[in-house]
């Protein structure tokens, strides 16, 4: 596999963006780019400037138009929700505006949504695009794997500007964060595209790969749950004939019995537990920083604890607590709640409640032939949300880059179900008057 190249330049801005976003140039310590404020800068200035840039273009806007319609309603909550919350944290917390961008700009990456859009229409999907992902997301995961294996066997770090800890005695590190779209990519590849033996077995061996790194390296729980149900979900999902359908229910159920009963997943029940001080310690942590931050709404019901700049120092007593033990990117969407307020549960029902609107039609209601894809992301999604908020720095490029899939299948998916009942209109309106000439002819 190799990147492939695409000579239209907004396409090549938002495959940088991703790229930079996704932790590439981390890796090799690359000037201003291995800074992650300044990534999130950077992603916000293109979001903006390609957005502007698709206004004033009219062709831009009028191909965009037929898939944004809904996202320019929801802009406009967005800028309000931006500048009231700008407002609240400047008198709330005695901040000037200016220093208030800085949480203000991560929902400034929705403006990316629009430019994306448009590359993946001009392209007739987004086939392209993930690939390319894809490749940057698997050598990202190589040089981490590197990484833990020389601390893991020989106690040597290396490659110091990933970002790393320590649990049970390993060396842990997060997924890019495309990782759970290529997971889904290749498993759509495999059950859904017709490939050749050796594609077959290269995909199959990242799979493989990915169920790794998922449990020697990232070691996250909800991560765990995620990925195991998208991929039993997608197989069981996968349309066969129904002698085929039978053996592979049977087999997830065979193999879902074995793993129930083993004394593996008995001790991953266990990580849950709130008694259990040695195994139970995330959940524990968990739920002290869930209970520390529900005074946030109770203070202020509608914006929560609003906006906060990174460099004042009583963002990190809040955020921290005064003994500095509490997360709130541990809790989940519950985050959007005591961050925002009703504000943000608004904000996150506008954007997730119209992609499992799409994806409930797309899945029952449609013949899309990217169906599986769009099964899988909603399915990881939904239950990752627990611990695992989509809106939370990096991962929010993540949830734009899916809205977008959704809404390209959407209209897409509904422009052929309207040329096919036009084609059914005009084919029984030409039977009709076919009867009808005999009989006219008779008279």
């Amino acid at each position: 596999m190799k990147i492939k190249y695409n000579k239209s330049p907004i396409y090549n801005i938002i495959l940088f963006v991703f790229i930079t976003v996704a932790g590439l140039f981390e890796i090799v310590s690359f000037p201003i780019l291995s800074d992650e404020n300044l990534q999130y800068g950077i992603v916000f200035i293109f979001s903006v400037g390609l957005f502007l840039n698709a206004m004033i273009n009219t062709r831009i806007r009028n191909i965009t138009k037929t898939y944004s319609m809904y996202f320019y309603a929801f802009l406009i909550y967005l800028a309000v929700f931006i500048i009231v919350h700008c407002f609240y944290g400047a008198i709330h917390y005695d901040e000037g505006l200016k220093s208030l961008y800085a949480p203000a700009k991560f929902f400034g990456f929705f403006f990316l949504f629009v430019p994306l859009i448009y590359t993946i229409h001009i392209n007739n999907g987004y086939e392209q695009l993930l690939r390319n992902i894809a490749v940057a997301t698997l050598i990202i995961m190589a040089f981490k794997t590197l990484k833990a294996f020389a601390f893991n066997f020989a106690g040597i770090n290396i490659l110091n500007a990933i970002d790393s800890d320590t649990r049970y005695s390993r060396l842990r590190m997060g997924f890019p964060v495309f990782g759970p779209l290529v997971f889904m990519y290749f498993i759509d590849k495999i059950l859904n595209t017709k490939i050749n033996k050796r594609k077959y077995y290269l995909y199959l061996a990242i799979i493989a790969y990915f169920l790794f790194y998922l449990i020697y390296i990232n070691m996250t729980r909800m991560n765990i749950i995620g990925y195991i149900l998208t991929l039993a979900v997608m197989i069981l999902f996968r349309k066969r004939p129904k002698n085929k359908q039978i053996v592979i229910v049977v087999a997830v159920a065979f193999a879902a019995t074995v793993l129930l009963t083993s004394n593996i997943f008995e001790n991953f029940v266990a990580t849950f537990s709130e008694t259990d001080a040695e195994l139970g310690v995330s959940t524990i942590a968990r739920n002290n920083s869930n209970e520390y931050f529900k005074q946030f709404p109770k203070q202020n019901l509608f914006l929560g604890m609003g906006f906060l700049s990174v460099d004042t120092p009583i963002r990190e007593a809040l955020f921290s607590g005064a003994e500095g033990v509490f997360h709130l990117d541990d809790l989940g969407i519950k985050n959007m709640y005591y961050h925002y307020g009703i504000t943000g549960i608004i904000l996150a029902v506008l954007v997730l409640g119209r992609m499992l609107y799409i994806a409930i039609y797309i899945i029952f209601f449609s013949e899309c032939k990217n169906k599986l894809l769009i099964t899988g992301i909603t399915v990881f999604i939904t239950f990752t949300q627990p611990s695992l908020c989509i809106f939370d720095g990096q991962r929010m490029t993540s949830l734009i880059l899916y809205w977008a899939i959704f809404e390209y299948e959407y209209a897409h998916n509904k422009r052929i179900k309207q040329k096919f009942d036009i084609k059914n209109i005009l084919s029984r309106r030409r039977n009709i008057s076919e009867q009808q000439q005999p009989k006219a002819e008779l008279n």
